[in-house]
């Protein structure tokens, strides 16, 4: 795989994962209290946090079959933004009755399970190209923070111009390219490309 088609799918998952943590703490401040708003953060860093564990573990076995295991991650990523949004609009967390219902903790418990799944595909993609191209460090890792930083300048203002759907769907469709790149960078059609289509719109209407 070329290094533009590497560097391209990098920057765009940066992109949407950095926009995807905005959005989800927008929404915690907004249907929680303001201050479950950095639980968002520490999920991250769980998410990220497996991932890495687990590619410390068993990253050595990944590399003969490294484009594969890109495509698999960035596949997952997709559907994975919008069923979580999904999913936790759905888990009834009330901050008022967390001093009195034990169940709160429960809520609060499946947040980060759900919340957390796309930062774990989203974390091992990076991992992954990390792992693959030590000798494109430097390269990967430019491209990986100029994603983040323009994902987080991009949806700021989107979060005042437009409604919470749109704020949730911008990622899902940055997710979406980021798929694209990694067929792009694959030569000649694969049975895994016909279920592509179908996993896109799955996720725009889950969003």
């Amino acid at each position: 795989m070329g290094s533009r088609h590497r560097f391209l799918s990098l920057f765009l998952l940066s992109t949407a994962l950095i926009m995807y943590e905005l959005a989800a703490m927008r929404m915690f401040a907004i249907t929680s209290w303001s201050h479950f708003g950095s639980l968002v953060i520490s999920t991250a860093l769980l998410g990220f946090g497996l991932s890495g564990t687990i590619l410390t573990f068993i990253g050595r076995r990944l590399e003969p079959d490294v484009p594969a295991w890109l495509y698999r991650a960035a596949t997952l990523f997709m559907p994975a933004l919008a069923a979580a949004h999904v999913l936790g609009q759905r888990i009834p967390f009330n901050p008022i009755f967390i001093g009195s219902d034990p169940l709160q903790l429960l809520w609060i418990g499946l947040y980060y399970v759900v919340y957390g799944v796309p930062f774990f595909f989203g974390a091992a993609f990076i991992g992954i190209s990390f792992l693959a191209h030590e000798g494109k460090v430097h390269g990967l890792y430019f491209w990986n923070m100029l994603g983040s930083s323009l994902g987080g300048l991009a949806i700021v203002p989107a979060m005042a111009k437009v409604g919470a759907w749109w704020n949730y769907l911008l990622p899902v469709l940055v997710a979406v390219a980021v798929l694209a790149a990694r067929l792009w960078a694959q030569a000649g059609p694969t049975p895994a490309r016909a279920a592509t289509g179908a996993l896109a719109v799955l996720a725009l209407f889950l969003a």
